[in-house]
């Protein structure tokens, strides 16, 4: 999804936010989360650490893997499916 989404500079490593399941790209002052399995969104710590990222930076989520479950229902206008 990185390189689909070709905003992130491909040789930096993302960080793994949530395992399997969010990771981060920073870009200078830009914060770019990229979310591939957002069934891991139903316990309550990782809500709010997807929580804290919408305020952060810029939500990425891959249409392929990811469900528009009940956490990023309350989150679809701040975020940007990518397919």
């Amino acid at each position: 999804m990185l390189f689909k989404v070709g905003i992130d500079n491909p040789a930096i490593q993302p960080e793994e936010i949530i395992k399997d399941c969010m990771y981060l790209c920073e870009n200078g002052n830009s914060k770019n989360y990229y979310i591939v399995n957002s069934d891991k969104f139903d316990t309550e710590d990782n809500k709010k650490i997807f929580a804290q990222a919408v305020y952060d930076g810029r939500i990425y989520i891959d249409g392929w893997t990811a469900t528009i479950n009940t956490t990023l229902q309350d989150y679809k206008k701040d975020i940007k499916i990518i397919f």
